[in-house]
Formats: C-alpha cells, structure tokens, sequence
C-alpha cells in the first residue's frame, strides 16, 4: 500500500499537471499553462520555472543516463534539451527537423511534436501529429550536436 508523502500547490491559478519526470533528485512537471516547473524531490521546494517553447508543450522525458538533463516537446515544432544545472535557463540543444536530411525530404516542413523519448545513449526521438496524411518519428543524436539524424513515416 502507497502513502503519501507530500504535495505541494503548482500555484494559485487552475492548472493541471500534464507530463511528470524524476530528474536525479528533482521532479519536473509540465502545467496545461505551458511552464515546466522543477521540485526537488525530498523537499518539494520550487527551484524554476521555466516556459521552454512558443506554443503547448506535449511532452516530457529525462535522460537516463544524465540526470540533470530534461528534454521537452512542443507543438512549435522543437525538442529542446535543458540541463538544470544551469542557472541561466537556456537550452543546451533545440532540435528540429532541419538541416541536410530536412532538405532531402519531399514532406512538409511543418512537423508539431506529441511525444518524446531518450535512450542510454542520447538519441532523442520525437512523433508528429498526423501531417498531410502521415505521421513521422524523428531521430536526433544529442551527443554530436543539433542535427536530425533521420526519420520515419507511415
């Protein structure tokens, strides 16, 4: 049987909980207001608030092997890498689907992320909602830089 532990108030305004990851001793969670906010995890205490992206924020993972790395998705088309050591709030990487590979693809540009995932050894992948009929899985190598390594679609 689970007891809890504790809570604490997102904020005054009505928001919900959209995305949660455990980040090394933190807890990130992603509001329906757009803002990742990170807690440390045995006290609950605040320590940012961020607005990483220009439209909603559709997902939220952590890296396995890097604790203080949080990557989040956004329907403004990017994956951007925050590593929550850093004060100045600025991504580490923003990833897109551009660049030489981009380039090679007859597909519209336009690629609004639902979901993300990271493995063992940094490569990020990103879905799509549905574009022009079809839905695309893109790949991105984070230990070699911003560029997209590929993708998929059905």
């Amino acid at each position: 049987m689970y007891h809890q532990q504790g809570s604490v108030a997102m904020g005054l305004d009505k928001s919900f909980v959209l995305h949660l990851a455990q980040c090394g001793d933190r807890v990130c969670a992603v509001t329906d207001t757009g803002t990742l906010c990170v807690y440390h995890l045995d006290t609950l205490t605040k320590t940012h608030t961020l607005t990483p992206h220009s439209s909603a924020v559709t997902g939220l993972t952590s890296c396995p092997t890097q604790p203080d790395l949080v990557m989040t998705c956004s329907s403004d088309q990017t994956v951007k890498v925050w590593d929550l050591r850093l004060a100045n709030h600025s991504p580490v990487h923003t990833l897109a689907f551009s660049g030489k590979v981009a380039k090679q693809q007859a597909h519209s540009s336009a690629k609004p992320l639902s979901s993300l995932a990271v493995n063992t050894a940094g490569v990020v992948v990103a879905g799509t909602e549905q574009v022009a009929g079809e839905t695309f899985l893109l790949f991105w190598d984070t230990r070699v830089g911003n560029t997209l390594m590929g993708g998929y679609w059905d």
